[in-house]
């Protein structure tokens, strides 16, 4: 995905990690 869901990273799913991770190094 191009552009992550915020909305639904927040709720504290795995990907609230990885795209942490991704946008923020």
């Amino acid at each position: 995905p191009a552009h992550p869901d915020f909305s639904r990273v927040r709720v504290g799913a795995p990907e609230a990690v990885v795209w942490d991770r991704r946008l923020f190094g």
